[in-house]
């Protein structure tokens, strides 16, 4: 992920660092649709992702965070939101999956950002940052992905 703040020459290119499978993609844009917050989904794509980690005293990774925000919908109606986060614990040995559809006062704000690279000086990025912080503070946000 490119975070790049302040003036710059040049382009702003943007790539996820986190990639989604097609499964996933499906699943994400079902619960979307079964949340109401779409009626079809349709050009599903990744607006950002944040990579999070914690490391040992060695600098080895324990605990890791993958979260990606997907966007569906657009062409025939107002597109949606929803995060979707991956944790893997190494030293418990465990991945949990969760899922965090925003409420619908917070989807124009977020569906919004999309393409937030081609304007860095539109707040959108800082936007994006300050909601995923306020949703990190927050566990029961995050629904379990079965």
């Amino acid at each position: 992920m490119l975070i790049k703040q302040g003036p710059y020459a040049g382009r702003v290119d943007y790539t996820p660092r986190t990639e989604l499978d097609n499964d996933t993609i499906r699943r994400l844009s079902r619960l979307l649709v079964d949340a109401g917050a779409v009626e079809e989904p349709e050009n599903p794509a990744v607006v950002i992702d944040w990579y999070l980690v914690e490391r040992d005293h060695h600098r080895r990774p324990i605990r890791q965070a993958y979260i990606v925000l997907l966007r569906n919908g657009g062409d025939a109606e107002t597109p949606a939101c929803i995060f979707y986060r991956r944790e893997i614990d190494r030293l418990r040995r465990e991945e949990r999956r969760t899922v965090h559809i925003p409420p619908p006062e917070a989807q124009p704000a977020l569906t919004s950002a999309w393409q937030w690279w081609s304007d860095p000086g539109s707040g959108h990025l800082e936007e994006l940052n300050a909601y995923l912080d306020r949703l990190l503070e927050d566990e029961s946000a995050w629904e379990p992905y079965e």
